[in-house]
């Protein structure tokens, strides 16, 4: 079963925020840390049923409710 696998602008947004943090530390980490991304979502995309669907509730709710 393979997927498409779409992301929120919110959350590319934080792909993208991500990634600069990562290269401001150590050159081509930013890359990296993109490479790995990618190629999670590829898992994501080829075995959907395979991963829990995990809810953020480690982060308080305001911050999550104001991105819905």
């Amino acid at each position: 079963m393979n997927r498409t696998v779409r992301l929120r602008e919110e959350a590319e947004r934080d792909l993208a925020a991500a990634v600069l943090w990562y290269e401001q530390q150590r050159e081509g980490l930013g890359r990296d840390f993109l490479d790995e991304a990618l190629a999670a979502f590829q898992l994501l995309a080829e075995h959907p049923l395979k991963y829990p669907v995990v809810h953020h509730a480690s982060r308080h709710p305001r911050h999550w409710r104001d991105r819905t």
